[in-house]
């Protein structure tokens, strides 16, 4: 409280989780510039009695799915958009690290070339272990679409999301991971156009930067992604790259492709 407060008065933006002694109510009226992981309302949705005779709830709240009541959703985005609290689902960290696929598995993903192999040993551990005792794969379903319709409220209700994965995250891959990311994005019901927002426009609306970066203007930082395909026809698409222009400097995909085979060689040293 003397935080946020104290934040408050020196106009200083906070961000970032929400501690189940906070809970998402108090987080909103204390007027967070962004929520991450979607924390905190899936305990919004359980009663307040449950909460403290039972204060475990597992990963970001899997243990209370059971005992959510899902009724108090629109109610929550509707206090969520009126707040102006932003949201970044970061949906991948939960369908890749806390899903039922095997550790083993995610490891020897293409992409994890690209990881020192000390760190993929981390993350073979650190998943092994979350998902060890007392999970099981029938509630971690029901765990995700109760977030899937979470997200989805919260867009209905028009609360502004930004694209963000939490990488280097278990089994997340710094770049790599957004595809991940859009992928279950799109799979909780988000159009291409809102993900792809999420990542561009969005951003710099966030951080009060519109026309400055996020879109292609006079004025504007000269980033883009040259593509095959139209991603607004299919999110894939997305990774049809021909190339980069960062700053205004053109990275082709031949360079981009090198530069990763010196990251995966240097990782098998």
């Amino acid at each position: 409280m003397i935080l946020a407060k104290t934040a408050q008065t020196l106009n200083l933006p906070f961000s970032g989780h929400v501690p189940v002694e906070v809970g998402i109510r108090h987080a909103l009226a204390s007027r967070y510039a962004s929520v991450d992981h979607i924390d905190g309302y899936l305990e919004g949705l359980v009663s307040a009695e449950y909460l403290q005779q039972n204060p475990n709830g597992g990963f970001f709240g899997y243990n209370y799915v059971p005992h959510a009541d899902e009724k108090l959703l629109d109610a929550l985005a509707a206090e969520t958009k009126k707040q102006g609290v932003w949201v970044v689902p970061t949906q991948s960290l939960f369908t890749r690290w806390f899903s039922p696929i095997d550790a083993v598995a995610l490891a020897n993903e293409s992409e994890m070339q690209y990881m020192p192999s000390k760190t993929l040993y981390q993350w073979r551990q650190n998943k092994q272990n979350l998902t060890a005792n007392g999970y099981s794969e029938v509630l971690w379903q029901r765990f995700i679409l109760l977030r899937q319709k979470t997200l989805r409220t919260l867009h209905g209700a028009g609360v502004d999301l930004l694209l963000g994965s939490d990488a280097p995250q278990v089994f997340n891959v710094p770049g790599f991971s957004l595809r991940h990311e859009m992928k279950s994005l799109f799979e909780a019901g988000l159009s291409p156009q809102v993900i792809l927002q999420s990542g561009t426009a969005n951003p710099a609306r966030f951080f009060g930067q519109s026309g400055q970066f996020g879109t292609i203007q006079p004025g504007a930082s000269a980033d883009l992604i040259l593509l095959e395909g139209n991603p607004l026809d299919n999110i894939d698409n997305t990774w049809k790259q021909i190339g980069v222009m960062l700053r205004g400097n053109w990275l082709s995909k031949v360079f981009i492709e090198a530069e990763l085979r010196k990251i995966a060689e240097k990782n098998k040293s």
